[in-house]
This record gives C-alpha cells, sequence and structure tokens, in this order.
C-alpha cells in the first residue's frame, strides 16, 4: 500500500511506494528523520514543500552574509575565533563538576551523563540497578543542560513518596530550588518537582499541556508501561525536548511494557507493535524474549544500564539486632489506658469526625515517650474532650503520662552508648521525645547534638558538622531520613519505630549508601508486648527490610498504604493477640509482593544486561510484519 510522509521540520511531504520499516531522512537539511507510526495516514496526497523564510538579518555579519559581502581575512579569522571562543564547550567533560556539593561521584555516573547527553541526545531510559544512584545521573544531567543553556524550564514527575526527597537532594548537593506546586501558579516555576498523580489531575494536566518544558524527567518509571493508563498519556502529550526515564525494572510482566516505555523516549526505535511482538515476544510466555541479542542492540540507543558487577560496586552487609526493654510499671499503665482508649465508644463518639487521625497519633506516640504522648493529650485531646463523655477517660491518661518519671527505653539507650564510644544517629519520630533524650544523654555524659524539621538550613549544616566533628551521637528526627549524607557513622538506632516502613528504609539509607566501607549496624530498640512486637516482625520477617538494599522496597510496596492497613487492623482487632494474628497474615501478602518483584528483577537481568552506549538503527528482522 502506498504511504505518504510528512516532516515536522520543513513541511516536504513524501509519496512512497509501500510502508518504510526504517525512519527516512528528509532532504531539507535539517536532519529530520520521518518515523514510520501507526497512527499516520497513508492516504495524504503529496504537497509540495513549504518554502523556508529566509532569516532576517539582526547583526553587522549575518547582513554582510546576507548581502554577498566578504569580510577582510583579518576580520574573517577575528570573527572565527570569537564565534568560536563563544560557543559552550563540548561534552568530553562535565562542566557541573565543579558545582556540586556532597558528592563523590564516580566514574559511570560521570559516563552515564556523557552518554546520555552525547549520545543519547537527552532522551534516555536510565535502568541501573537499584542502589547505584540513578537521581545522582539524572542531577548531573540537569545541571548540565541548565549550565549550558540547552534548558531553562525542568519538569520532575515521581511518585508522591519521593517528591520531598527529590526536592531535598537536589537542593542540598545541586544548588537546584525545586519547587512543589501546591497551585496552579506554582507549576509555571522554572523547575518543579511534583507527584504524577497530581500532575495528571485535570486542573494542573490542562496547565502543564500548555507550557513547553524542555526537559522531563520521570522517576519510577515502570508506571508507565501500560500506554493506555494516564500515566502514559499525560507523559507523551507533555511538550518536551529531553525526556529521562529512570527504573530499575522497567519489565515487570511482559516486554510490551518495555516497547511502551521506548515509544515515549523514541517512537519507532522498536518498529511498530505488530513488528515488535513478531520479532521479540515469545508467544507462550510473554515474559520470554525469543531473540535478546538483537533487542539489546536496539535499546543500546535509548538505555543506559549499569550493573554493580560491571561498575565495581558492592555495598557493605548491614546487620539488624532486636533491643528488647521492659517497660517501667508507670509506662506499662500509659500503654494499656491509650491502647484502651482508642478502642472504646466513647473516643468514637468524640473524635467521629477525624478518629483515624487522632487514633493513628496516640498509637504511635504510645510507642514513642509519655512525654510526646502527654504533650498530645494536654494540648489536642484534652480541649476537645471538655465536659464529656471521653473527659475522665482522657484525664486519666494525662494524669498516668505525667506521673512517669523513668522512660525505660532511655535508660536501656544509655545502658547500650555505654558499651564502646562510636558514633551513633539515634532516630525517634517526635520533637518531645528528641528534647527528652538530649537531656537523659546529657545527664549521662554523652556529648549530642540534636537535628529536626524546626532547624534552618544553617543550623542544619551546623548541626551535622558538629556530629562529624566532636559530638558522638545525632539525636534526629525525620527530617534526618532525607537529603543528608551520613556514611561517616554506620551504626544507627531507631529509638521508635515508624509505621511506614519506607520511613525505615530512608533512615537506614542514611548511613548505607554508596561512600560507606564498614558494616552498618541497626538497633531497634523494642518494648515487650507491645504493637512495637508484631511492626518489627513485619519489618524484619515478613518484608526482609533490614537485609534489602536502600531503594527496592518502593519497588516492592509499590502504592501500598501499611500504615492505614495497620490501622486498620488495630482498630478492627478485639485484643492484641487477634492483632497480632492478623499482622502475621498481612504479612504473608507483602511477602508475596516481595517474590513478585525478585521475579520481576531476574527479567530485567536476563533481557537487559549488557545494554549500554548508544547505536546505530538496527534494521527490522527479516520477514516480519506490520
Amino acid at each position: 500500500m502506498p504511504a505518504t510522509l510528512q516532516c515536522g521540520a520543513c513541511g516536504a511531504r513524501y509519496r512512497l511506494p509501500s510502508w518504510p520499516l526504517q525512519p527516512v531522512r528528509c532532504k531539507c537539511g535539517l536532519g529530520a528523520k520521518l518515523p514510520p507510526s501507526e497512527d499516520m495516514l497513508a492516504t495524504l496526497p503529496p504537497l509540495p514543500p513549504r518554502p523556508l523564510p529566509a532569516p532576517k538579518p539582526g547583526t553587522a555579519w549575518e547582513a554582510a552574509l546576507h548581502e554577498g559581502r566578504a569580510d577582510a581575512p583579518e576580520a574573517f579569522l577575528t570573527r572565527f575565533h570569537a564565534e568560536r571562543l563563544a560557543l559552550p564547550p563540548a561534552f568530553d567533560r562535565l562542566l557541573s563538576l565543579d558545582l556540586v556539593h556532597e558528592i563523590e561521584p564516580h566514574d559511570y555516573q560521570v559516563a552515564t551523563a556523557l552518554k546520555v547527553l552525547r549520545e543519547l541526545g537527552g532522551r534516555a531510559l536510565l535502568a541501573d540497578e537499584v542502589g547505584l544512584g540513578k537521581t545522582i545521573e539524572a542531577g548531573f544531567i540537569i545541571k548540565e543542560m541548565l549550565v549550558r543553556g540547552l534548558t531553562r524550564r525542568v519538569l520532575v514527575l515521581a511518585p508522591a513518596s519521593l517528591v520531598t526527597q527529590w526536592r531535598d537532594e537536589m537542593e542540598a548537593k545541586f544548588d537546584l530550588e525545586f519547587a512543589i506546586p501546591e497551585d496552579e501558579s506554582e507549576w509555571k516555576k522554572r523547575l518543579v518537582v511534583a507527584s504524577i498523580d497530581s500532575a495528571k489531575g485535570a486542573r494542573n494536566q490542562q496547565a502543564l499541556l500548555k507550557m513547553q518544558h524542555e526537559l522531563v524527567i520521570v522517576d519510577e518509571a515502570h508506571n508507565l508501561k501500560n500506554h493506555r493508563t494516564q500515566n502514559w498519556k499525560l507523559v507523551n502529550a507533555l511538550r518536551k525536548k529531553f525526556l529521562l526515564l529512570l527504573s530499575a525494572t522497567p519489565i515487570q510482566n511482559d516486554l510490551v511494557e518495555l516497547y511502551n516505555m521506548i515509544t515515549l523516549l523514541r517512537p519507532g526505535q522498536l518498529y511498530t507493535l505488530g513488528q515488535f511482538k513478531e520479532a521479540f515476544l515469545d508467544t507462550k510466555d510473554r515474559r520470554k524474549c525469543k531473540d535478546p541479542e538483537r533487542l539489546k542492540q536496539l535499546l543500546k540507543a535509548v538505555m543506559v544500564r549499569n550493573r554493580r558487577t560491571e561498575v565495581g560496586i558492592q555495598f557493605v552487609p548491614r546487620r539488624a539486632a532486636t533491643v528488647n526493654v521492659d517497660l517501667e510499671p508507670e509506662e506499662r499503665r500509659v500503654y494499656d489506658l491509650a491502647t484502651r482508649f482508642v478502642r472504646s465508644p466513647e473516643f468514637a463518639q468524640v473524635y467521629a469526625d477525624n478518629s483515624r487521625l487522632v487514633a493513628m497519633a496516640i498509637l504511635k506516640q504510645v510507642g514513642s515517650s509519655p512525654q510526646s504522648l502527654a504533650f498530645t493529650v494536654d494540648e489536642k485531646l484534652t480541649p476537645r474532650a471538655k465536659d464529656g463523655p471521653a473527659a475522665r477517660a482522657i484525664a486519666e491518661l494525662r494524669d498516668a503520662c505525667h506521673a512517669v518519671k523513668k522512660v525505660g527505653k532511655a535508660e536501656r539507650l544509655c545502658d547500650v552508648l555505654r558499651q564502646d564510644a562510636e558514633k551513633c544517629i539515634v532516630f525517634t519520630q517526635y520533637r518531645r521525645t528528641q528534647q527528652m533524650l538530649e537531656e537523659r544523654l546529657t545527664r549521662e555524659g554523652v556529648s549530642c547534638v540534636s537535628f529536626h524539621g524546626e532547624m534552618s538550613r544553617p543550623e542544619k549544616d551546623r548541626a551535622v558538622a558538629e556530629f562529624r566533628g566532636e559530638k558522638r551521637v545525632l539525636v534526629a528526627t525525620e527530617s534526618a531520613g532525607q537529603g543528608v549524607n551520613l556514611q561517616h557513622c554506620r551504626r544507627i538506632v531507631n529509638y521508635d519505630l515508624p509505621w511506614n516502613p519506607m520511613r525505615v528504609e530512608q533512615r537506614i539509607g542514611r548511613v548505607h549508601r554508596l561512600g560507606q566501607t564498614k558494616e552498618v549496624q541497626v538497633a531497634n530498640m523494642i518494648a515487650k508486648d507491645t504493637l512495637e512486637v508484631a511492626l518489627l516482625d513485619l519489618l524484619d520477617r515478613k518484608i526482609e527490610l533490614f537485609r534489602l538494599i536502600v531503594g527496592e522496597l518502593d519497588m516492592i510496596l509499590g502504592k501500598t498504604r501499611v500504615e492505614d492497613d495497620l490501622l486498620d487492623i488495630y482498630l478492627g482487632s478485639k485484643d492484641d493477640e487477634e492483632f497480632r494474628k492478623r499482622v502475621d497474615k498481612y504479612g504473608d501478602d507483602l511477602k508475596g509482593l516481595r517474590r513478585e518483584y525478585e521475579e520481576a528483577k531476574a527479567l530485567d537481568a536476563r533481557v537487559l544486561d549488557g545494554v549500554g552506549g548508544g547505536a546505530a538503527p538496527v534494521p527490522p528482522p527479516a520477514g516480519t510484519r506490520a
């Protein structure tokens, strides 16, 4: 069947005797290619090429060139050298290497950024194995394009759980202040990082599609595996020149997912979908590739994949230990009163409009410290209860919190720190707990410094500097779990355990990362016969979180909302014994998610390992059909 292709640069149309299997280069001299596409109509009549308008002279040099006047040899050489000096340097090195902080880039990270810029035209799938720093590679590409003037507007789309981490890392390491948009006007800023779910909202999507983003980056890009989803359609519709997709496991179920992602980067690179299936897809098993070596050759033009074994990176082991704590009698009374209260009818009656939020706060804080729970009871719960049905229970809980004089976990922490003089990071979720620990450690004679979200950037930098210097212990809230590199230390203590496993992984990731040379030790302080026992069992025995590489957990859990699920299980259980049994069953479901991830990782290794560097277009296999 005859076909007609039109050049997007000059408008020329070409009448071809048959549908092309390879891109056709236009004769306009602008380097335009006409890739075949399933959506193109083959019935358009050929039209004469659209004439290119002559540029208007803007300088004396352009005017002389336009009029055909020649320069004297001396003037020509002067202009020639001036123009050459004005050109940006070639991509033989990264200019941004001198403009970053707290980074000791590895050779493969620099090579990846150079390859994307120099060989892949700024459109690539970064498919490094988990933990090798795809975010750092993307940061170098962003910084380099901004320094060289190749881009002014950058949009980063990531899962909601990673948005603040992206913002913090770009600011701390690359001096790039990305905005997280909260209203429609903030989407217009030059540097924006947002969740892809917020971006595809009707109003936000309408605003985004009107803008020209020179560079778009999509983290966890395996969420674009289906071309029928809103995620894929949004990224495809964005007006962009450069595009980076980041995913350690771009293939999770079948090879068509990889085809959909590559089509976003370079339509036609893997030919039409029919040709792709004919050449590569095993009809008996869609997870198998019939010709993996040929597919790898095609992928080299759009993908970079570094493996730990190839780049010589091996992560040090990390070892987790449980520090069991016996609650003091006063603490046990607080725990019993708090857990009984959130299941009571009075609680549901008084806090009906936000009962889940209040119950979550109480259950988390009772596992942290009586001081933290006392603040919430005094400031939040008591004013709401007044003289209502929950007033008596609230007063009893308040009195019990204030009656605690000795905190079992704090005393056990001092015992742990007496064993040696090694530096240590103690993580807690709450400021009141942090303040209590600072006071207790100071009385013990342990030098410590605090780090929390209420501090300014200079104050945080000063705290980290003191910890790297003479201070032995950094008492930190969750704000130190993101964007702060602390790999000069190898030991962390989880004084209380977040219900969100991602928070635990972020804590560990501050020390267990590239650059760490010693075994990482994680101590989890667990109060006996409390909710924390079931939570630790879920993290350690079911998910095996402490044996994962940082970055893998989010790929396992995906959009699973562990915090909400655990709260539903607790509130729906009549006692702690039933709660533990239901958590155990829930953990079996999470183990299934881990098995699925391991299978996807093995599939990606079979298909993608060996992909690297750019390659010339590979002709389609003989005998395939569109």
